[in-house]
C-alpha cells in the first residue's frame, strides 16, 4: 500500500522563477524563436456561415514557389474531441462549413507572405445552405 506523504506547498509562496524575465522583457516564448528552417503558417476559413463543400482546390496555390504543403478537410481522416465523450470533431472541416470562419485548408510556406498569397489562391466551390442568426430563426418549422 502506498503512503501518503504529507504536502506542505497549498495555500503557501510559490516563487515564480521566470518572473523577472518576464517584466524584463528577456523571456522568451514560441513567436520568438525564430530559425531559418521554420516554416509559416496560414489557415484559408470559409466565408460562409453554412453551406455543403463541394471542391476545394489547392492547385494554384500548391503550384506557388516557396509553398511546402497544403492539407485540407479530405487529409484529416483522423477525428478529436475537447472532451473524451465526444472525439468526433476533425480539424478542418470535411463535406460542410457550419460557421463563417471555419477552418479548410492550412498552408505550410517558406515564410509568410507565400503563406498569406498562397491561401488567397485557394478556391472553394459549395452549394450554400440557409444560415440562421438567431434562436428563433433556427426553430422556425420551414429550418433545416
Amino acid at each position: 500500500m502506498n503512503d501518503i506523504a504529507p504536502v506542505h506547498s497549498i495555500g503557501g509562496y510559490v516563487p515564480m522563477v521566470d518572473g523577472p524575465e518576464k517584466v524584463a522583457g528577456r523571456a522568451k516564448y514560441t513567436a520568438d524563436l525564430i530559425r531559418p528552417d521554420l516554416l509559416a503558417g496560414r489557415i484559408f476559413r470559409s466565408p460562409y456561415a453554412h453551406a455543403e463543400i463541394l471542391e476545394v482546390d489547392v492547385t494554384a496555390a500548391a503550384r506557388l514557389p516557396g509553398v511546402k504543403a497544403i492539407v485540407t478537410g479530405a487529409d484529416c481522416d483522423k477525428t478529436f474531441g475537447v472532451l473524451p465523450i465526444a472525439r468526433c470533431e476533425h480539424p478542418l472541416a470535411r463535406d460542410k462549413v457550419r460557421y463563417r470562419g471555419e477552418p479548410v485548408a492550412a498552408v505550410a510556406a517558406v515564410d509568410d507572405a507565400t503563406a498569406r498569397k498562397a491561401v488567397e489562391l485557394i478556391r472553394m466551390k459549395v452549394h450554400e445552405l440557409p444560415a440562421y442568426y438567431t434562436a428563433a430563426a433556427a426553430l422556425a418549422p420551414a429550418a433545416v
